[in-house]
């Protein structure tokens, strides 16, 4: 959905969980990159990705911030960091994604 990726069913099982979460993770680093400097789609898609990421019932968020299911809360978080941080959380949030399903 956030990423712009179908796959049928057959290339999926062609993969383990390492494999998807690797991809996963090189993708969003890419859309990221992809972004323009100013920052505000940025904000907009990571704010949109982490607050679906908070409604998984599998996770269990620990941080306030990302248990949050509000656009604005993760938006203004964005806002407020470096983009290394913003690329960190995205990182950490795919991986704890990825091993709930496990």
């Amino acid at each position: 959905k956030y990423f712009g990726l179908i796959f049928e069913q057959k290339q999926i099982e062609q993969l383990n969980m390492w494999g998807i979460k690797r991809f996963f993770v090189e993708k969003a680093l890419e859309i990221m990159d992809s972004f323009p400097t100013d920052g505000e789609d940025l904000y907009k898609w990571y704010a949109h990705l982490s607050s679906q990421l908070a409604r998984e019932s599998g996770i269990a968020w620990k941080n306030k911030t990302r248990q949050s299911v509000h656009l604005q809360t993760h938006y203004l978080w964005a806002q407020n960091v470096p983009l290394q941080h913003i690329k960190s959380e995205v990182i950490i949030k795919l991986h704890k994604f990825f091993n709930s399903l496990n």
